[in-house]
């Protein structure tokens, strides 16, 4: 127990060192010119970019649960804003849990339902950006050799989203899922040609994402490939995963710099871009957010969000 607290007394010195450092010796000047002077015009177009983004994620999460519940676009796409407005604050799932919640409160949708439609769409995320990548590696290739393997790649991909669509992947699931919650398996069973769809939304809004990226650092006068975009984007998701900072403050900032770092972008420039970046995915969502639900309407989700945690 002693040397626990020794150890853990030791990492929080060299961590308040670290940063210390970076306090010091980062180029915050650099960082300030390049916010003052960026470019409005695309900035605006990166967070409309960004809002549409968000509606094809909702769209998803619509086609896997319309299958299982009847439930209104309009419900999932408010509950996905809202959704996002909270976890672009918090630490953890909350914002899964509220989009849950309100789909059984405004349309009487089962929550174990509604959240086995957002486990699911979670995995169908990830099959829309491993496609998405590899287009992207299939168009920016240099070489013969690589696009014929992304290629292999990409046709792998494409067999999967359609062996899910016919029903085999959700079957497997349903004989793995015994003694799980009973919405879970009914849940399975019955999205049964809706994965194709669902990814369709999906791969819409993680190119959404792509240009929010590539226009947002662009705002700031920084030069940057789409290649280097896309780069960004999935180190920022990757090290988002964990979700150590409310709305992943600063975890982005830290995964642009180390991403662009390869693409002869500098620290100081990465950091205005991530901050432009974050700026324009968090304030027009809260904004959005707050008008759909009011200031009361937050406080109640938030009492009803603590009863479920």
């Amino acid at each position: 127990m002693r040397l626990r607290r020794w150890t853990t007394a030791l990492l929080g010195v060299a961590g308040l060192a670290c940063v210390i450092r970076l306090a010091w010796f980062f180029p915050w000047t650099r960082t300030l010119e390049l916010l003052a002077d960026c470019n409005w015009a695309l900035l605006t177009a990166a967070g409309i970019i960004n809002i549409i983004s968000l509606l094809a994620k909702g769209g998803a999460w619509h086609a896997l649960l319309s299958r299982a519940a009847p439930v209104r676009l309009e419900t999932a796409e408010s509950a996905t804003v809202i959704g996002a407005a909270v976890n672009s604050v918090s630490l953890s799932i909350s914002g899964d849990v509220i989009r849950a919640q309100l789909a059984a409160e405004r349309d009487a949708v089962p929550f174990g339902t509604a959240a086995a439609a957002l486990m699911v769409s979670r995995v169908v995320e990830l099959v829309a950006l491993i496609a998405l990548t590899g287009m992207a590696g299939l168009v920016f290739a240099a070489q013969l050799h690589q696009r014929v393997l992304i290629g292999v790649i990409l046709l792998l991909v494409a067999a999967l989203v359609f062996w899910c669509s016919r029903g085999p992947v959700q079957s497997a699931a349903v004989q793995t899922a015994r003694g799980w919650r009973g919405e879970f398996q009914n849940f399975l069973r019955q999205i049964r040609g809706a994965s194709a769809s669902a990814v369709a939304y999906a791969m819409g809004s993680w190119l959404g994402q792509w240009l929010t990226y590539y226009w947002s650092i662009r705002a700031t006068h920084i030069e940057i490939t789409p290649v280097g975009a896309l780069a960004a984007l999935l180190a920022a998701n990757l090290a988002g995963i964990l979700r150590l900072t409310p709305g992943n403050i600063g975890v982005m900032q830290g995964s642009l710099i180390v991403a662009l770092r390869g693409f002869g972008v500098r620290p100081g420039d990465a950091l205005a871009g991530g901050l432009a970046l974050q700026a324009i995915q968090v304030l027009p969502v809260l904004a959005i957010a707050t008008a759909l639900v009011g200031r009361r309407g937050i406080r109640r989700i938030s009492q009803r969000r603590s009863e479920v945690l």
